[in-house]
């Protein structure tokens, strides 16, 4: 069980609204979205109430702080303690492993989609103060919507159409020009084809560790958190994402020390399209800038032939290799956010065992796609 440490506030909750909270607490609440977002266990209808259980939690017992202190050897956001089976201090202080950890414990809770938030986070928890998570609903569900908000693609309103929205370089308002490290396939120092992934990845398909099978052949033994079950070119694009963009982590080799970066990839889950085959990622950039989105998915589609990406999907538009750059086509609306990809980049990545250009989608190639 996690214990309540006492930091959260006995009362005035009427006073704390989503704009009082600081960086810190919405960065976290940010991270336990993203976290809810990919977790392979929480249907997609109820990622938003998983998440809003998650922060009414964590404010109860930490405040929305990673506290590297508590009841015993409680830690963490959630208070989650080592001698109780939660995981190691490491795990429990880092904020997407310890939301996991709340997660992997909320799905196992029979009928926890029909409690009410208060059970449904006593039912994880097991505190000593069953009660005082009512409290917080209020904050934690507008907290989940305001943070949700924020990922809409500039120039979108509420009224939901789809803004004009460029991902060539050189054009107001699209991303900076590519960089040396994104350069289109087949010019030097591009990312090349699946030979060898390092950098976080132990295991594969080869003596040696690396990753020398091509195509469908499943990575066994990675390291990176949700990894396990890729094929090969699915884990270089996780990999280089994580070398990239990734949050300082020495599990997945990120070395940015701060926002904007990727903490969270998804990877095999039984959400639609290629993620059951291992075939797709999902790169998560939940609270981040959209600047951030529209540089990672520019890269899949400048390494698209080495890397054999099948198709990118990002803010409700969907790009074919084959196709210019600038050539998104519009998907229709799907409701939520997640569901219409405006917190993260999907990319599926093609079956076979050669990496070649692919041309132009065709009709049904969209209407396959169209399901991820």
């Amino acid at each position: 069980e996690s214990s309540t440490c006492g930091t959260a506030p006995a009362g005035a909750v009427a006073n704390v609204s989503v704009e009082s909270l600081t960086k810190e607490q919405t960065d976290n609440a940010a991270t336990i979205i993203q976290v809810a977002n990919s977790h392979p266990g929480i249907p997609a209808e109820l990622k938003d109430k998983a998440a809003a259980v998650a922060i009414a939690t964590a404010m109860v017992e930490s405040t929305l702080h990673n506290l590297d202190h508590g009841d015993r050897d409680s830690l963490g956001l959630f208070q989650q303690r080592t001698s109780q089976g939660w995981g190691t201090p490491a795990d429990e202080k880092d904020p997407p492993k310890a939301a996991k950890m709340f997660y992997d414990h909320l799905v196992k809770v029979a009928g926890w989609d029909k409690m009410a938030l208060t059970d449904a986070a006593q039912a994880v928890q097991r505190s000593a103060f069953p009660d005082r998570y009512a409290k917080w609903e209020s904050l934690a569900t507008s907290t989940v919507a305001k943070l949700k908000g924020n990922i809409a693609p500039s120039g979108q309103g509420a009224g939901g159409g789809i803004s004009a929205v460029t991902m060539t370089a050189g054009v107001p308002g699209a991303i900076p020009p590519v960089a040396p490290d994104l350069k289109a396939a087949g010019a030097p120092g591009a990312v090349a084809p699946v030979a060898s992934v390092a950098g976080g990845c132990s295991g594969g398909n080869a003596p040696d560790g690396t990753l020398t099978d091509k195509g469908d052949a499943v990575a066994t033994g990675c390291t990176i958190p949700e990894c396990q079950g890729l094929v090969a070119r699915s884990l270089q694009g996780m990999t280089v994402a994580y070398q990239k963009w990734g949050c300082q982590n020495a599990a997945t080799g990120g070395t940015r020390p701060g926002p904007p970066c990727v903490s969270i990839i998804g990877g095999v889950g039984s959400r639609p399209g290629d993620h059951p085959s291992g075939h797709a990622i999902d790169v998560m950039v939940t609270g981040q800038p959209n600047a951030l989105g529209d540089e990672i998915a520019a890269f899949y589609q400048m390494n698209a032939t080495n890397m054999g990406v099948k198709y990118v999907i990002w803010r409700q538009r969907i790009w074919f290799p084959g196709n210019d750059p600038s050539a998104w086509k519009a998907m229709p609306d799907r409701g939520s956010p997640t569901d219409n990809h405006m917190d993260h980049v999907h990319v599926s990545f093609i079956t076979g065992a050669a990496a070649t250009p692919a041309p132009a989608a065709s009709p049904a190639q969209s209407a396959t796609a169209a399901k991820a």
